[in-house]
């Protein structure tokens, strides 16, 4: 009998602990609330729940248009002008063509850099022309179909540094003097209207 006693009795007390515990931290919180309290906005008497907000582009605001005069002309990565146009036949091959392509009514006009960055890479391609990729942090942008490039691999340039001007290359010849511009973000080719705000 006294066993039982002892053990009831021990029950009790952790049982009495336990609410003791429990209200301290319900009075903890209450006392936080108030002290510390956040407007919820209200309409008709019901709280308003807030969205998530969608990610900035913060992409869109460092980097520029790199070129004053010409337009959008070929969109291929999203397929806005249609699967047809999202691959480029020469000489009877078909390939992708992901990027976009500015022209100035097939009109000569200077191409600049789009923002802050070191030449990665100088190319001449016979088909598509002279090319350079500038990496800016995780962004590199190829700009192609380039006159003569005066910048070799290693240098720096600021945004709206002279790049070249925009020329022809035999890949796309109808185009006439065009910029074709393809990016990547973090080693992956991303839509350039993702970071360009195209006209």
């Amino acid at each position: 009998m006294i066993a039982y006693e002892r053990k009831n009795k021990k029950a009790k007390r952790r049982f009495l602990l336990s609410i003791g515990i429990v209200s301290l931290f319900a009075v903890g919180i209450v006392t936080y609330q108030t002290l510390n309290p956040k407007e919820t906005p209200v309409f008709n008497e019901f709280p308003v729940l807030k969205l998530p907000q969608s990610p900035k582009e913060p992409d869109r605001e460092r980097f520029i248009l790199p070129y004053e005069t010409g337009k959008k002309v070929v969109d291929y990565f999203n397929g806005e002008s249609g699967m047809v146009d999202s691959i480029v036949e020469y000489e009877g091959v078909f390939r992708p063509s992901q990027g976009v392509d500015i022209s100035n009514n097939g009109e000569v006009f200077p191409v600049y850099s789009a923002a802050d960055g070191e030449v990665i890479e100088v190319t001449n391609d016979p088909l598509l022309g002279n090319g350079i990729r500038i990496q800016s942090d995780n962004v590199i942008i190829t700009y192609q179909s380039l006159d003569k490039i005066a910048l070799k691999k290693g240098d720096q340039v600021k945004q709206k540094d002279m790049l070249g001007n925009a020329s022809t290359n035999i890949y796309q010849a109808s185009l006439k003097n065009h910029l074709h511009l393809v990016v990547e973000k973090d080693g992956v080719r991303i839509d350039p209207n993702m970071i360009f705000s195209f006209q």
